[in-house]
């Protein structure tokens, strides 16, 4: 089980023994989101620090880091056809990230926070 803390790190715990198994410290501001892709080999964390990190499921070593939001990362989901995560941030905008390029392939702009 991953559970996020209201700072900069996540925890893995064993469910059967419930016993702490693992902290990821990585971001240098709070996480406010946590997603899972389809397949359970990876998940994604969101921040105040205005980036997205991509860890291994297994290990939790971090994978990648996706840069390109003004303001905190709010909300993460993992499209489940397609090499594509959607965050939204602090900033009104929504943005698909083509995980294979690593770069924003679209993004939308809104005139309220989202969450």
């Amino acid at each position: 089980m991953l559970v996020k803390k209201e700072s900069n790190e996540q925890k893995t715990t064993d469910v059967i023994q419930w016993k702490l198994k693992r902290v990821i410290c990585s971001h240098k501001g709070w996480v406010s989101s946590i997603c899972f892709d389809p397949s359970n080999q990876w998940f994604c964390t969101g921040s105040h620090d205005e980036t997205i990190k991509i860890f291994g499921m297994i290990r939790g070593e971090q994978r990648l880091t996706l840069t390109g939001h003004i303001g905190a990362v709010k909300s993460l989901k993992v499209s489940p056809r397609h090499p594509y995560l959607f965050s939204a941030g602090d900033d009104k905008t929504i943005k698909c990230w083509d995980l294979e390029s690593n770069k924003v392939v679209k993004h939308f702009i809104h005139q309220q926070f989202m969450t």
